[in-house]
This record gives structure tokens, C-alpha cells and sequence, in this order.
């Protein structure tokens, strides 16, 4: 393990999974959009509704922990229970979820 996987592990506590980007079953992704589920869900399936495009924040990552400004996109945690949990992750944290590449240099 390296010190950003080691602050993933931390900081999703509890989640058996971590999914990018937006979701239909996730409120805030709907209501972001102005959205019912079902609206959501049919612009997912048929491309109306695209993947997020991410957006500038200085929120701390809600995957790795880091606290350097960047683009913040949206990403869902499951529990145990199967309850989604919205995430808000760094562009590190979107290429290892979706690609399992480490970034070379990481600052949390």
C-alpha cells in the first residue's frame, strides 16, 4: 500500500464500495440536476443526462482526504447496508476508482 491508497482506506471507513460518478438512486445528483430518479436514470441510460464534467473546489476530497484545491467530481460509497453515500473525490482519486492508476506525486 502507499500513503494515497493508505488515505483512501481511512477515509472511506465503513464503505464496501466507492462507484464514480452520478447516480440515479443518489438525491443530490438528482436534485443537482433538478431531477427525478426516474429522470435520471433514463438520461444516464440514454445519454441526455452526461457524466459529470467535474467543478472547481476547495473542499477537502471526500476519498483520499487531500485539501489542495482542484476539480471535485461526483462519486457514490455503499455500505454495508447497501445506502448510497454521495462522495465529492479529487481527479486523483477519479483515475485510480475508475482506472486503479496511482498518481506518481500525491499531497494530501
Amino acid at each position: 500500500m502507499s500513503v494515497f491508497t493508505d488515505a483512501i482506506e481511512r477515509n472511506t471507513v465503513g464503505l464496501e464500495h466507492v462507484n464514480v460518478g452520478q447516480t440515479s438512486c443518489c438525491p443530490t445528483c438528482c436534485d443537482a440536476l433538478g431531477v427525478t430518479e426516474e429522470e435520471m436514470e433514463a438520461g444516464l441510460e440514454d445519454g441526455s443526462i452526461c457524466e459529470d464534467e467535474g467543478g472547481f473546489s476547495w473542499h477537502h476530497c471526500d476519498c483520499c482526504g487531500s485539501s489542495l484545491g482542484g476539480n471535485r467530481y461526483a462519486a457514490h460509497g455503499f455500505d454495508k447496508n447497501k445506502e448510497v453515500v454521495h462522495l465529492e473525490i479529487c481527479e486523483d482519486c477519479l483515475i485510480f476508482l475508475a482506472n486503479g492508476d496511482e498518481p506518481e506525486k500525491w499531497e494530501g
